[in-house]
């Protein structure tokens, strides 16, 4: 299963919907949970410097596992 999700970040308020949507991806994608765990502490540095250096933009997440 693969499933995808993409949020527009336009200022740092969004920055923990990124991470609860990294999370639930990770998740549903039948994850480890300390893997979940880091996915989401990437993720919530990608968003975080998109808003710092870029000032707004849009993150696009799959997760899935193919075994």
């Amino acid at each position: 299963m693969i499933s995808t999700a993409a949020v527009n970040v336009t200022d740092s308020s969004y920055v923990g919907e990124v991470r609860r949507h990294s999370a639930r991806l990770a998740t549903a994608a039948t994850l480890e949970e300390a893997l979940v765990h880091r996915i989401a502490l990437v993720v919530t540095e990608l968003a975080t410097n998109l808003v710092k250096h870029a000032g707004r933009g849009r993150l696009v997440m799959n997760c899935g596992r193919f075994d």
